[in-house]
C-alpha cells in the first residue's frame, strides 16, 4: 500500500486511470503451484505447499488491491477519476477459488465489482480476519456529491405515499370500506401499536397544503396510490360511482399541474374495496380480473388527459406473501395454525394479480393509448440477495430468493409463465395434497394469458430499499406450504453475524446497501431482458418513533411510549447519506449503461422517488417508524415540518439541470466533425438537416 501511495502521489496528477493488480490467477498458478515463473514455489522443486500456499498468496493479493483501492478513495480519488481493478475471467482452479461459487450468482452477471468480492470471502480460510474482509465493503464515508446535472433533465424526481398511509377520511363523502380498514380496526393485536390510518396525517383534507410543500421541495413528480372503494365503494362498477372520491382526485391532479408536478398514480397500494373481499373472497378469485378493469378503466377515463404514468400495482409480492402467508397484512390469511391456506393460496393470488396487471396494460393498450400517450408500468419489490455463507447451497439459496421474491410477477411478464424453480416447486406434493399440486388447485397460464402478459409494461418500477442474506432452508417430506416451497430464509445477518450495511438504527431491516443497487439493475436487465427503463418507485430510511422512555399515566407503560419530537429526528443525517448514495448508485448505473450501449437517448433509470413524502402510517407497523422526509406532529394538528433531508432534496433539485449527457454528446459530435471535417453542429434541428443530407 506504500508503494501504491507513492505512485498515486507521483504521478495521479496526470494518471487517471489505475489497475492494481495484472492476472493474479498466473501470477498465483505458475509461481506458486507449477514452480515455473518467480518465486518458483511448487513444481518439480517441491519447494512450499501448494496446498495452502495458493491460497494464501490469493489472499493477500486480493487484500492488496483493496488496500490501495481504500488508500485511493480516502485520499487522492476526484470526481470521475476511477481506479479499476484487471480480473480476467480464467477456468482455472485458482481463479475458480475466487468466483466458482460466484458463477451463478447474478451478482457476476455483468461484472466484477469489489463487493461481490467481499460477499464470497467467507469460503476463504479462517485466517481470514473480519477486519481484513472490511477492507474489501463499500466505503460511504465521504460524500458522493452527486449533482442534479448527472441526471437527464427529464429525468423523474419525487416523493411517494398511499392513499391508505396518508388519506384519513376513511368513511366520508361515500367512500367504502376496504380490507385495511377492516383487518386494522377488528385486528388491532397485528398493529405494533394497536393503531390505525382512519386519520393518519389527514391529506385528505390537508392536500393543498401538502402540495405547496411538494412545491417548495422542488420535486417535478408525486407518487401517490387512488382509494379503489373511495371512488368505487362496492368495488364494482355496477354498485355505482363516488363523484366526490373522483372529485377529490381531480382536484389533486389539478393542483398539481398547476404547481408544475406530474402526477405519478399507482392504481392499487393494497386496499382492495372490502366488498369484494367478503362477496368472492377477493384476489383469490379469477373474477377479481374483469373488476380491477373495470376499476382501472374508470381512472383511465377519469385522469389519463393529464396522468401520463400509471402503475397497476404495487408490491404484489409483499402484498402477498405478508397477506396469505403470514397473516400480518391483510386480509390477514395464513400464519399460525392457518399454514394449510398457504399451500396453494399465495399462488393463486399471484395468478390473479398479475392478470389483473396485464388486463389493466391491455385495456389502455387497446382504448387509450393512442388518445393520451401515456404510460403503464408495475412496481415490484426486491432486496439484494446475498449468500448467507460460501456454502454452495446458500449461493443456490439467492437464486430461489429471487425467483420467490421477484420472479414470480416478473417471469410472468417476461416470458408468460412462472419461474423455473416456483413451477418445479409448487407443483410438489404437499401435506393436503400428497400426490402433487396440479392445475385444479393452483392455475397455470392459458395460451391467451401468456400472450397478454408478455411484455406487459412500459417501464418497470423498483422499490429497492437494502440488501440481505439468503440462507438455504433444507425441506423434506411433503411441502407444509409456501415457506417451505421457497427454499430458503431470509436474514438480516451472515454466518458471521455481520449486517449486510450500515444499519439505519439497532433493530432495524434497512441497511445502506446503495452500490449493490447497480448490480442489481444489471442483473434484473440482462436475466429477464428489460428493454424498457426502470423507475426507483421507492427507496427510502426509516428512524425509530419512540425515544425509549414512557409517559406516567398510571396505566400500562408499554402502550405509552414517547413519540420523538421534530428537534429529536429533524437531523436526520442517516436518511440524507442513503439518498445521497443511492442517487449515485443510479447515476453510476446510467453512466455505465450509456457506455456500455453507446446511448444517450436512452437511460436505464429515468426516474427516483424517495419513500416518503411525511411521516405516516407504516402499516403493522403502525407509527413506531417515521419514513418521511417531512415531520409531522401527530399531537399538533399534524403539523408538518421539514427534516434536513427534505432541505437537503431541496438545494439537490435546485442545482443545475443541465445535463452533463449534453455536453459529452456535443463533444463526440465536434470530434467527428474533426474526422469529417464539417462544421460543429449540436443543435437538434441541424443534427435532423444534417441525417436527411446523409
Amino acid at each position: 500500500m506504500n508503494y501504491a501511495e507513492i505512485c498515486f502521489w507521483e504521478f495521479g496528477d496526470r494518471v487517471k486511470n489505475w489497475v492494481t493488480l495484472n492476472e493474479p490467477f498466473r501470477f498465483t498458478y505458475f509461481g506458486y503451484v507449477t514452480g515455473i515463473s518467480a518465486p518458483g514455489r511448487g513444481g518439480k522443486s517441491k519447494e512450499g505447499d501448494i496446498e495452502v500456499e495458493p491460497y494464501i498468496v490469493a489472499y493477500n493479493l486480493i487484500n492488496c488491491h483493496a488496500s490501495a483501492y481504500k488508500k485511493y478513495q480516502e485520499e487522492f480519488k476526484e470526481l470521475r477519476r476511477q481506479l479499476n481493478y484487471e480480473y480476467p475471467r480464467e477456468n482455472s482452479w485458482v481463479m475458480g477459488y475466487f468466483t466458482k461459487l460466484c458463477e451463478s450468482s447474478p451478482l457476476f452477471t455483468y461484472h466484477y465489482d469489489f463487493k461481490s468480492l467481499k460477499i464470497y470471502l467467507d469460503s476463504f480460510p479462517s485466517f481470514v480476519m473480519a477486519e481484513e474482509k472490511n477492507l474489501l465493503a463499500y466505503n460511504y464515508n465521504h460524500d458522493p456529491k452527486v449533482q442534479r446535472r448527472d441526471f437527464p433533465s427529464d429525468f423523474m424526481f419525487g416523493v411517494g405515499t398511499s392513499a391508505y398511509q396518508i388519506e384519513g377520511a376513511w368513511k366520508e363523502d361515500g367512500k367504502g370500506l376496504h380490507i385495511w380498514d377492516c383487518f386494522a380496526l377488528r385486528h388491532p393485536e397485528n398493529i405494533t401499536d394497536g393503531s390505525n390510518a382512519c386519520v393518519t396525517v389527514d391529506f385528505y383534507h390537508k392536500m393543498k397544503e401538502d402540495v405547496q410543500v411538494l412545491k417548495k421541495m422542488g420535486v417535478n413528480s408525486f407518487r401517490f396510490s387512488i382509494s379503489w372503494s373511495r371512488i368505487l365503494p362496492g368495488g364494482k362498477v355496477s354498485m355505482g360511482k363516488s363523484l366526490e372520491g373522483i372529485n377529490f382526485y381531480n382536484k389533486l391532479i389539478d393542483e398539481l399541474k398547476a404547481n408544475d408536478i406530474e402526477p405519478f398514480v399507482t392504481l392499487f397500494h393494497w386496499d382492495l374495496p372490502n366488498a369484494l373481499e367478503e362477496e368472492y373472497m377477493g384476489f383469490l378469485s379469477p373474477k377479481i380480473v374483469d373488476d380491477f378493469v373495470n376499476y382501472a378503466e374508470i381512472c383511465f377515463w377519469e385522469y389519463g388527459d393529464r396522468v401520463k404514468n400509471w402503475v397497476t400495482l404495487n408490491e404484489p409480492f409483499r402484498f402477498t406473501y405478508y397477506g396469505y402467508v403470514k397473516g400480518r397484512f391483510a386480509p390477514g390469511r395464513g400464519g399460525v395454525n392457518h399454514e394449510d391456506e398457504t399451500e396453494t393460496e399465495p399462488y393463486n393470488v399471484a395468478y390473479n394479480l398479475i392478470n389483473c396487471h396485464a388486463a389493466a396494460y391491455k385495456k389502455y393498450q387497446d382504448d387509450f393509448k393512442e388518445a393520451q400517450n401515456g404510460k403503464v408500468g408495475i412496481t415490484l419489490d426486491v432486496n439484494f440477495f446475498k449468500p448467507f455463507s460460501g456454502d454452495k447451497k446458500d449461493v443456490k439459496a439467492v437464486e430461489y430468493a429471487y425467483d420467490f421474491m421477484f420472479g414470480l410477477f416478473m417471469e410472468p411478464i417476461t416470458s408468460g409463465d412462472w419461474p423455473k424453480n416456483v413451477q418445479k416447486f409448487a407443483r410438489m406434493g404437499s401435506v393436503h395434497y400428497p400426490q402433487g399440486r396440479n392445475e385444479s388447485v393452483i392455475p397455470s397460464f392459458t395460451i391467451d394469458q401468456k400472450e397478454t402478459l408478455k411484455q406487459s409494461y412500459d417501464f418497470l418500477g423498483i422499490n429497492y430499499y437494502t440488501a440481505s442474506f439468503a440462507k438455504s432452508v433444507e425441506s423434506s417430506g411433503l411441502s407444509k406450504g409456501f415457506e417451505t416451497d421457497m427454499r430458503y430464509e431470509e436474514s438480516v445477518k451472515d454466518i458471521s453475524g455481520n449486517y449486510a450495511g450500515e444499519p439505519a438504527f439497532d433493530g432495524t431491516w434497512v441497511f445502506l446497501c446503495a452500490k449493490e443497487l447497480v448490480d442489481l439493475l444489471f442483473y434484473i436487465k440482462k436475466t429477464y431482458k428489460v428493454e424498457n427503463y426502470f423507475v426507483i418507485t421507492e427507496n427510502g430510511a426509516p428512524e425509530e418513533n419512540e425515544d425509549g422512555s414512557y409517559f406516567d399515566s398510571g396505566n400500562d407503560p408499554e402502550k405509552k411510549k414517547v413519540i420523538k419530537t421534530y428537534e429529536q429526528v429533524k437531523d436526520d443525517e442517516f436518511r440524507v447519506k442513503y439518498i445521497k448514495w443511492h442517487l449515485e448508485a443510479i447515476r453510476r448505473a446510467n453512466s455505465r449503461w450509456t457506455v456500455d450501449s453507446i446511448i444517450w437517448k436512452k437511460h436505464l433509470v429515468m426516474g427516483y422517488f424517495v419513500w416518503s413524502f411525511t411521516d405516516s402510517y407504516e402499516w403493522s407497523g403502525g407509527y413506531t417508524q417515521r419514513f418521511g422526509l417531512n415531520y409531522v406532529d401527530y399531537k399538533n394538528n399534524l403539523l408538518r415540518y421539514p427534516k434536513s433531508s427534505a432541505l437537503w432534496y431541496k438545494k439537490f433539485l435546485s442545482g443545475d439541470k443541465t445535463s452533463k449527457e449534453t455536453h459529452v454528446l456535443t463533444e463526440a459530435i465536434q470530434a467527428e466533425d474533426k474526422v469529417s471535417g464539417e462544421p460543429s453542429i449540436t443543435s437538434e434541428s441541424d443534427r435532423k438537416k444534417r441525417k436527411i443530407k446523409a
